[in-house]
């Protein structure tokens, strides 16, 4: 494949005409329309620009590596899309949960809410939690991390989560007592556990407060032993 032949792909990666492609990269669509008929070649600000989008910059020059690459966001970008991301999570798993999702990696709601709405930089050591709890993500692109396993990409109704104070009291109590024996995990394999947690004692899953209260405790030290890595259970 050709330098013209990759430029036509990068524009139509994007779905875009040559005339939409050549105002993205600040050239005439004449110009455009010439890298793609081979007739020129872009230069250092075109393809600085290319690469503000995403594109390997190596992969458009020689077709060596891979067409595309993490974009490293500003300092603002990156702070907005974390922003979006802890959003959309909210919305995906209701308020009170996200709350206690944060919580567990750290993060206060004084905290979250002066972030998110207010003029408040985090520490790097409260960044990092608020990337742990957004399901592993990657302030500098800000995109999901590739090597997270851990599925905190849950996806439910809004309103599908009903617990009422004393059970959300209980849940973290005994949570908290099983971090002491067991260790702190890790923030994707938190989640996992608060997310089967709440949907176990829902009330609109178990309405019996009593069962929920009574299973409760060897419900999560049975979750909390099932994420252990294999060689802790032995020893246990």
């Amino acid at each position: 494949m050709s330098l013209a032949e990759r430029l036509k792909q990068i524009r139509e990666s994007f779905k875009k005409t040559q005339k939409e492609i050549a105002g993205d990269v600040s050239v005439s669509v004449q110009m455009w329309q010439a890298y793609e008929a081979g007739k020129s070649v872009p230069g250092g600000n075109v393809l600085e620009a290319l690469a503000r989008m995403g594109f390997n910059v190596n992969w458009i020059l020689t077709g060596e590596g891979e067409m595309t690459i993490p974009v490293r966001l500003t300092e603002s970008e990156a702070h907005q899309a974390l922003k979006k991301r802890l959003v959309d999570m909210r919305g995906a798993t209701g308020m009170q949960f996200h709350l206690h999702t944060l919580a567990a990696n750290g993060i206060t709601e004084e905290i979250y809410r002066n972030y998110l709405y207010g003029d408040y930089l985090p520490t790097d050591e409260e960044l990092e939690c608020l990337c742990k709890a957004a399901g592993g993500w990657d302030f500098s692109t800000g995109s999901m991390i590739d090597n997270v396993t851990d599925n905190a990409d849950i996806k439910w109704p809004a309103n599908y989560i009903d617990l009422d104070s004393d059970t959300t009291d209980a849940i973290d109590r005994i949570l908290n007592e099983k971090s002491q024996i067991y260790g702190e995990l890790s923030g994707g394999r938190a989640i996992i556990i608060m997310t089967t947690i709440y949907r176990i004692y829902s009330k609109n899953f178990i309405e019996s407060s009593q069962f929920r209260m009574e299973t409760m405790e060897k419900t999560i030290d049975a979750l909390f032993r099932l994420s252990l890595p294999m060689k802790e259970q032995e020893n246990d």
